[in-house]
């Protein structure tokens, strides 16, 4: 029996749960993954002493239930503990296992312990589905064992919910959406009187809301936000500093593609990113942005466009909403998988 057979299933971990920022693409994932016809692997909450058992009882039923040639999938990071020993018991059931590389904990915060704890739990996989190329070049360096498992490249997190198509016109006008608590750039973005800049989500670092140029908006359900945040260009950036990567955080960029990409595609918005970002080759090859060292290159950059070519990137922009709104990119990531 090859995969194309083989019964498939996933860790239900996000579902139902409600979130600002950071779990909705991984409820995405799940939707997906249910959508495709993966089989949904669920364990009992643990609200009370006695779920404990019960969550125990339902492990080993799943154990028991899955087949060794079977395909199961699952995001990374695993926070529940249960889930993890789940893993490493339908490892040793010779299950195959599928890992969506959404997050590496240990490389995000600089913990060379957590990352270590983190590539022990990798080590048992057999399919990998990673952001894109700086991602699948880093985890050939540092897990041996990824060298002889099927990888796939992710590109653009897919993002339920449906695009914004009207039109939007060339301004100087720039928005950042997302966890704002840990983007301690926001306070160090160039104050000028011709650029505005728009904040959506929670917690803005104190100080970033002293400058003029800036607009807070606050906090909105993330899957209206497409049709909601102002502006002409979407910025991707992180970390503490406002040149380069900055901190465990800004540093974390040149490995992945942020979620606020998709958002900024389905709102119909150029993005302006860094080029060390793991984002950056695909931003470049899509001709779907501009990218920058230093976030002081942004007044300029805005102030020399014309709208013909404002117009140009956004054609390609819109092209590619349909792929995320629709769920393909995951879909498309794990047939490839299974076809090798």
């Amino acid at each position: 029996m090859n995969l194309t057979e083989s019964e498939k299933y996933f860790f239900e971990v996000y579902y139902p749960h409600e979130f600002h920022h950071g779990g909705v693409g991984n409820k995405d994932i799940e939707s997906i993954l249910n959508k495709d016809g993966f089989i949904p692997i669920r364990l009992p909450e643990r609200f009370k002493p006695i779920n404990f058992l019960i969550r125990l009882i339902s492990m080993a039923s799943w154990v028991w239930k899955i087949k060794s040639n079977s395909l199961v999938a699952f995001q990374f990071p695993v926070y529940p503990r249960m889930f993890r020993i789940l893993l490493y018991l339908l490892a040793k059931k010779k299950v195959n296992l599928l890992v969506i590389l959404s997050d590496i904990d240990g490389l995000k915060t600089d913990n060379q312990q957590l990352l270590k704890n983190e590539l022990k739990l990798l080590k048992l996989c057999t399919h990998f589905v990673v952001h894109g190329g700086t991602m699948e070049r880093w985890l050939l360096e540092n897990l041996p064992e990824a060298v002889t498992a099927k990888i796939a490249q992710l590109g653009p997190f897919d993002f339920l919910t449906a695009p914004f198509r009207e039109n939007r016109h060339l301004q100087p006008s720039v928005c950042f959406a997302g966890n704002l608590s840990k983007s301690g750039f926001l306070v160090h973005l160039p104050q000028s009187e011709s650029i505005e800049y728009h904040l959506y989500g929670e917690n803005p670092p104190k100080g970033c809301l002293h400058n003029s140029s800036i607009n807070y908006h606050g906090v909105y359900n993330p899957y209206q936000l497409p049709s909601i945040i102002e502006g002409s260009f979407g910025l991707i950036w992180d970390g503490e500093g406002a040149d380069g990567p900055s901190g465990a955080i800004g540093n974390y960029q040149q490995y992945i593609f942020p979620h606020k990409l998709s958002l900024y595609i389905l709102a119909g918005m150029p993005v302006i990113a860094p080029k060390f970002g793991g984002s950056a080759e695909y931003i470049r090859s899509m001709g779907i942005g501009w990218l920058i060292n230093s976030l002081e290159e942004v007044p300029e950059l805005l102030l020399t466009m014309d709208e013909i070519s404002y117009q140009h990137v956004r054609k390609k922009i819109l092209s590619l909403q349909l792929e995320i709104s629709g769920g393909e990119h995951l879909t498309e990531a794990i047939n490839k998988l299974i076809r090798i």
